[in-house]
């Protein structure tokens, strides 16, 4: 310390956090209004950043940080669908990860090292992450290796929480890099603020129109941004450049890759065209989300349970006004014994470009692209002769809220008289799983049955809308009806027996 005049007293006020005091001949005043916490006391030279460095900085941090994290969960759709556990465990990681780089960034803060050259260290290590865990669902489907559930979730949780790591430590060294009037609130508010953008954007806006490869390459691009905000006159800024380009390169050759083999990849899930197996011979496949949803032949045909539902909604004289909930596709009605007016209906709301890409034209049928509950919630005024249940989100999972006595009740609600619901599940086999699935159902329908009787593979279900659907009906001490119905079957007799 060279202030000449320094008082004792003055030191007492000013929180130097081990600094060192260079500027000669500080006066006691210039002490009271400073904010040193952790920045040297030097003049600006050529290190110096403008004002906006910082808040750039913060804001990259804040949208990577949770940006990766969106995008991870995105990638573990086509594997283990999007379910509570799966987004807790992403969830946890990440905040575990992001407390440790808030401590590991202010426990270093005494080893004297260049804070800028830390914060660019971050923000390259976090992009050479990121890119290498996102890229890495490409390399699976274009080989045709996968991982199993755990380790793709194991690999996408590493990846989203070491980034969130680095983030954190960014976070906590940016008020030591030599900007004045950072404190700790200012820079929580940038950060906070660059998060917001990211949960408001990926889901809204970029991986909708942009698409899933697009928006990986616009991470990247973003991190490359905060790097470059940061270590401009950095030594080793030259080879923040070289390895900036590199990753724009391989992130240019991931968004290649990605899309010649994917159709298309929206925010809700993966679409790709089979024109071999695991398609059959002579029809074009569909895979969403690693899962052949719709087959397509010259002649119509589909699905051999799609075959059979046509059939049986032309032999039941069900061709009007028909719902479908789940439209990969969009392949119901085509190649029918009779013509079929239906309404497709499903969460993601570019199924009909996906359905005219793969199919060759378009499909001309119209299309509500809601989520199921607003699709039902929506059409209030609207009654359907017919509601057909076909949604999948991976492989033989359905979507948990499509299986709750609420969804079955809205479907009921928005059915004419007369009219019924279809279901199609997959047999699994497992007995606990059938029961409550058919228990469910049972809850809200007194009728329903079994439209082929198979046990295995694709199985639809068929629910009547009738006078007896509820628990109304349910014969009980406090309805007084069991020996009535009894006597009116006996026509005016209890029956005992033959």
């Amino acid at each position: 310390m060279t202030a000449a005049d320094l008082r004792e007293a003055d030191l007492h006020k000013v929180d130097l956090c081990g600094a060192a005091l260079t500027a000669p001949g500080l006066r006691a005043a210039d002490l009271r209004k400073a904010d040193l916490r952790g920045a040297a006391l030097t003049a600006p030279g050529p290190g110096w950043r403008p004002a906006a460095a910082p808040a750039l900085i913060l804001l990259a941090e804040g949208f990577a940080s949770l940006g990766c994290e969106l995008l991870a969960l995105r990638k573990l759709i086509p594997v283990s669908g999007a379910g509570l556990q799966t987004n807790s465990v992403l969830i946890g990681c990440w905040l575990a990860l992001l407390a440790w780089g808030y401590w590991r960034g202010g426990h270093a803060l005494a080893a004297g090292r260049d804070e800028r050259g830390r914060v660019l260290w971050c923000f390259t290590a976090s992009a050479i992450v990121g890119f290498g865990a996102l890229a890495l669902d490409t390399f699976q489907m274009t080989t045709s290796w996968g991982l199993p559930i755990w380790a793709s979730l194991a690999v996408c949780s590493l990846a989203a929480s070491t980034i969130a790591r680095f983030c954190g430590e960014i976070v906590a060294r940016v008020p030591r890099c030599g900007w004045p009037g950072w404190t700790t609130s200012r820079v929580l508010f940038f950060s906070t603020l660059g998060s917001a953008l990211a949960a408001l954007a990926l889901p809204l806006a970029l991986m909708p129109f942009l698409g899933l490869s697009a928006t990986v390459t616009l991470l990247v691009a973003v991190l490359a941004a905060g790097g470059f905000a940061t270590g401009r006159r950095l030594e080793f800024g030259s080879g923040y450049r070289a390895a900036s380009l590199a990753a724009a390169l391989a992130a240019a050759s991931y968004a290649s890759a990605s899309q010649s083999f994917f159709l298309s990849r929206t925010a809700y899930a993966d679409y790709h065209v089979y024109e071999g197996p695991p398609a059959p011979e002579g029809s074009v496949g569909l895979a969403v989300n690693n899962s052949l949803a719709s087959l397509h032949a010259p002649d119509g045909t589909g699905h051999a349970y799609v075959e059979r539902l046509e059939a049986w909604l032309c032999e039941q004289g069900r061709d009007e006004r028909i719902l479908v909930i789940g439209a990969a596709g969009m392949t119901l009605g085509l190649g029918a014994p009779c013509e079929l007016d239906i309404t497709f209906s499903d969460i993601d709301p570019e199924q009909p470009r996906i359905a005219e890409r793969w199919l060759g034209e378009p499909r001309g049928a119209p299309f509500l692209g809601l989520p199921a509950f607003r699709v039902l919630h929506e059409a209030a005024g609207v009654r359907w002769n017919t509601i057909v249940a076909d949604a999948y989100t991976v492989g033989n999972m359905i979507p948990e809220h499509l299986l709750t006595l609420e969804f079955h009740q809205a479907v009921r609600r928005r059915l004419a008289d007369g009219g019924m619901a279809v279901y199609n599940f997959i047999e699994t086999g497992v007995k606990t799983v059938e029961t409550r699935r058919m228990r469910t159902l049972h809850a809200v329908w007194a009728d329903c049955w079994r439209l082929d009787g198979r046990r295995r593979g694709n199985s639809l279900v068929v629910c009547a809308k009738s006078e007896l659907d509820g628990d109304r009906v349910v014969y009980s001490l406090g309805s007084g009806r069991a020996g009535l119905d009894l006597m009116q079957v006996g026509r005016g007799q209890t029956p005992m027996g033959n």
